[in-house]
């Protein structure tokens, strides 16, 4: 369970109508006093009962297996079939083997390391704090210089966890009463936002959508981070300040590479969680109703088109995401290889000024630029183990126009900024390549995609593809086509078709349409 709970949609088999059926807790001994608010609300969602004659019992104490089963149900699980408790203590408590077994299998309860757990032992506060944090993902807030169960009671303090619990319980078992407070301030729908919220579906086919707010908000503040290229004296003659100018250049990648490494980090998390989503999706497709939580009218039996329509938002809201991350990205590259070609023309000049004029280059060829063959390629690798001379020159490998390339190079070229490419997308680079009589590459450009990573929603063999959007785009009939694949590109003479993710390029305009595809297959 990720953050703070805002619906459980449980889904049935069965198909019913639209009615809503309320669940109402109405226990005598809770009248008037502190509990009843959360005791109630926690009893209509069916994560805490009472007992048959019609009490909630607030001050009876809990027992480590009650309390596990009440953290389960709180995670929307309720079909605990595939779940099986292995402790040797669990005789007498075949009614919590499930609850326990899948609160062990998440990490959520741990037992005494000799394979007991204890099911019958009154829990105390450090020990339920422990097993809420943990169900909750903020076990990654602990900080250290704090004993357990303190660390575990700080970020619990820092989430409003402990909102209205007594404060004296540090170390003491506790009651019904107090686990109730407790676990409503874990689920209670005041404490989310309905809007921008995750939806997950889980191995019982449970659907939770979580708040996702707080992770959006920290993702904003990494947005917005600038740096400024500093400015450099390329026209001095004084080598310690070309040298000077090329460390400050440098220090200006390092902090670029390190902020790129932030947004491809929440590159990645959101590409997870759009692929969840898209899995979602598919599984919501396929059942016939919902059963639906609502805070002010209990369960609420609802048609699936709602919940179809829900997941479909998820993921229009995380493509969005996706693809602000992947332009960020591309933006920092951008930057990057702006800087290292102002470092290789710094390089240049202190070497002119040392007399080192070519010493430390690969053989440039003095041809006429007529010479140079100029076209489109991508790169499958930077192969920098065939160097033994100690010089700057390295080989690519990859595709020009739809041929194989294998050429030498210099490390300084936009190629220093070229990684892998993979199949999500990441890494997609088309370049202008310039090639001499000697096989020697002597200009290269980034180009960037005109479509960059759609999903193609229809497609007409190699003619055209249709995007989400319903725009449609004509590709030349002299296209070529790279394919990403786990081993790299390779030349594409197939069709393309639905569900494939593509990125088109406009490299020559007295043809019609797209010169130039790059497109991975799931």
């Amino acid at each position: 369970m990720k953050k703070t709970l805002i619906y459980f949609f449980t889904v049935v088999a069965l198909i019913i109508s639209t009615t809503v059926i309320a669940f109402g807790a109405n226990y005598y001994d809770l009248n008037g006093t502190a509990y009843q608010k959360y005791a109630s609300e926690l009893s209509n969602r069916g994560i805490i009962s009472g007992y048959p004659d019609g009490q909630f019992k607030p001050n009876n104490n809990i027992t480590r297996a009650e309390f596990a089963t009440m953290v389960a149900k709180m995670d929307g699980v309720n079909n605990t079939a595939q779940y099986n408790s292995s402790f040797n203590d669990m005789e007498g408590y075949s009614w919590a083997k499930g609850y326990i077994g899948y609160c062990a299998s998440k990490g959520i309860l741990k037992g005494d390391g000799k394979g007991n757990v204890m099911p019958a032992q009154n829990i105390t506060l450090g020990e339920a704090v422990t097993m809420v944090v943990r169900a909750l993902g903020y076990e990654k807030d602990i900080q250290t210089g704090y004993a357990w169960p303190q660390n575990y009671i700080n970020v619990a303090t820092k989430y409003s966890l402990l909102n209205n619990v007594p404060s004296y319980l540090n170390d003491t078992v506790l009651t019904r009463g107090d686990v109730s407070i407790m676990l409503y301030n874990s689920v209670s729908p005041s404490n989310t936002v309905i809007a921008n919220n995750e939806v997950n579906v889980n191995s019982n086919n449970n659907i939770t959508i979580n708040d996702n707010s707080v992770t959006d908000n920290s993702v904003k503040t990494n947005i917005t981070i600038n740096i400024t290229e500093p400015k450099i004296n390329s026209d001095t003659k004084n080598i310690s300040t070309l040298e000077a100018d090329k460390e400050k250049l440098q220090e200006y990648i390092n902090e670029c590479n390190l902020n790129k490494q932030k947004l491809q980090i929440k590159l990645d998390q959101y590409e997870d969680k759009l692929k969840e989503a898209k899995a979602n999706l598919e599984a919501v497709k396929q059942q016939k109703t919902v059963r639906v939580y609502h805070a002010d009218q209990g369960w609420v039996y609802e048609a699936d088109q709602n919940a179809v329509k829900k997941c479909e938002e998820q993921v229009t809201y995380y493509e969005g995401y996706v693809k602000q991350y992947q332009l960020l990205i591309e933006e920092w590259n951008s930057k990057i290889a702006s800087a290292e070609k102002k470092i290789a023309q710094l390089e240049k000049q202190i070497d002119e000024l040392k007399g080192n004029t070519n010493n430390n280059q690969p053989n440039k060829d003095s041809d006429k630029p007529s010479k140079v063959i100029k076209g489109y390629g991508v790169i499958n690798e930077k192969n920098t183990g065939s160097n033994n001379d100690g010089d700057k020159v390295f080989y690519v490998v990859g595709y020009m126009d739809g041929k194989e390339l294998d050429a030498l190079t210099d490390d300084q070229s936009s190629f220093n900024s070229w990684k892998v490419p993979t199949k999500s997308g990441d890494n997609w680079y088309l370049y202008e390549i310039g090639v001499n009589s000697k096989n020697v590459i002597v200009s290269t450009d980034k180009i960037s995609a005109d479509i960059n990573k759609e999903t193609i929603k229809d497609a007409d063999n190699r003619l055209s593809v249709v995007i989400p959007s319903g725009k449609r785009y004509a590709l030349s009939s002299k296209a070529t086509i790279y394919q990403v694949t786990d081993d790299g590109y390779s030349v594409y003479s197939g069709k393309l078709k639905a569900g494939d993710c593509i990125s088109l390029y406009e490299t020559d305009s007295s043809e019609d349409g797209y010169d130039i595809v790059i497109f991975s297959r799931p």
